[in-house]
């Protein structure tokens, strides 16, 4: 027993091992994840049973081989003193023949049998439930996804439509998507509301600030929402449209620098806004292997059997990739951006002489402003934070405060 489980060990091991190494080529890649995964889990199972069973042999618990082990001592000392000799008459010339008795106690019992049958079905069935698993997580995750995102373009829609249409027409366009209910057309709007204030400023670069308020303002007391069922968000969205109108203007005002900040301002410096959870990213160069196999197909017989020659090409290339350094405190002031991620000892303090080009990149999820400075061997940076379309004002208004 203990043989068969490490002679399928050892096949499910180089099994690993082989498609492992298949990994490295692009075009086996996808095929040899799927081996890896199952063999994977055989290979753990496989071992589990194999070190249950070793532990019973040394533990004298009694197992199948155990058995058989002691019975085959016992035949072999019987063998060799009851051999059978089968005699026959047989014609002149011909002579006796000594058979030994044939011994059947290394046959596979039952419950050798029926184990390797359980220990591999409950391999499979482990298999299939884990892949199910991931199916399902996958699916609920794009299901989840695209919710949200129907809900995120509803709410656009919501604030094009008071942009365009006022706020009689808005309001009409959430009771219809409301069944006509006006609590939950209400309930709605409530939850809306950060998205729809945001997309109003963002609509026309955070000009004509109080207009776009009065329109939201408007909104709200169509639909019977008061200031104080509004989330905090919509709150400190107005005191930002608001600040970033007198740094437009260049009237400067009194902000208290926040305690908890990571880094000291310089005391020439006026604050001017700090987007916490902000997250950086920067570009890493990495060697990738692409390649395709070149050359032909051989008929070998007329049952459409052939054999494949030729050879694998495999090229290296760099690719620049995006990657996170980490979730931080990203400030503006009058005359640095500072950026300081968890965990960091270093900060990254750039002065605004030395930005020369900032942009908004992404979709409808995942907004980011990439900044490119001076002194950074080139390589732009992309930080993700909760109004990116703000965060370019500021970067470009931050120097009438000084």
């Amino acid at each position: 027993m203990k043989a068969l489980l490490t002679i399928l060990i050892n096949v499910v091991f180089w099994t690993l091992v082989v498609n492992a190494i298949r990994c490295i080529w692009p075009s086996q890649r996808a095929n040899a994840k799927k081996w890896l995964k199952w063999s994977g889990v055989s290979f753990a199972v496989l071992f589990v049973f194999l070190m249950i069973f070793v532990f019973m042999q040394k533990s004298g618990v009694d197992t199948p081989e155990a058995k058989n082990d002691v019975e085959s001592s016992q035949n072999a000392v019987e063998q060799k003193q009851n051999t059978q000799t089968q005699d026959f008459d047989a014609p002149k010339g011909m002579v006796k023949k000594s058979v030994p008795a044939q011994n059947d106690s290394h046959a596979a019992s039952g419950g050798e049998i029926l184990f390797i049958f359980v220990m591999f079905g409950g391999a499979i069935y482990f298999g299939i439930y884990v892949s199910r698993k991931r199916k399902r997580e996958k699916l609920a995750l794009a299901k989840e996804q695209a919710i949200k995102e129907a809900i995120l373009q509803e709410q656009i829609r919501v604030a094009e439509t008071l942009v365009r249409d006022g706020t009689d027409a808005a309001w009409e366009g959430i009771l219809a998507t409301s069944e006509g209910d006006s609590v939950k057309a209400k309930q709605k709007l409530i939850n809306a509301s950060p998205i729809i204030l945001e997309r109003l400023f963002e609509d026309n670069g955070y000009t004509e600030i109080e207009e776009r308020i009065e329109q939201f303002a408007g909104l709200c007391k169509v639909s019977g929402v008061e200031a104080a069922e509004l989330p905090l968000k919509v709150s400190e969205q107005i005191v930002a449209a608001l600040l970033l109108k007198n740094l437009i203007a260049g009237e400067k005002i009194p902000i208290q620098v926040p305690g908890d900040l990571p880094f000291k301002i310089g005391g020439e410096e006026a604050f001017i806004w700090a987007f916490r959870n902000a997250e950086m990213y920067v570009i890493k160069t990495k060697m990738t292997y692409e390649g395709e196999s070149v050359g032909a197909s051989i008929p070998v017989t007329d049952g459409g059997i052939s054999i494949n020659a030729g050879q694998h090409k495999m090229e290296a290339i760099q690719k620049d990739v995006w990657e996170s350094t980490g979730t931080g405190v990203l400030v503006v002031t009058s005359h640095h951006l500072y950026f300081k991620s968890q965990g960091n000892m270093n900060t990254i303090r750039v002065p605004h002489e030395s930005i020369f080009s900032v942009d908004v990149s992404g979709g409808l999820f995942g907004k980011r402003v990439v900044i490119s400075r001076d002194g950074n061997n080139g390589k732009p940076e992309k930080f993700e934070v909760e109004y990116p379309v703000f965060l370019v004002k500021l970067l470009k208004y931050a120097t009438n405060w000084r």
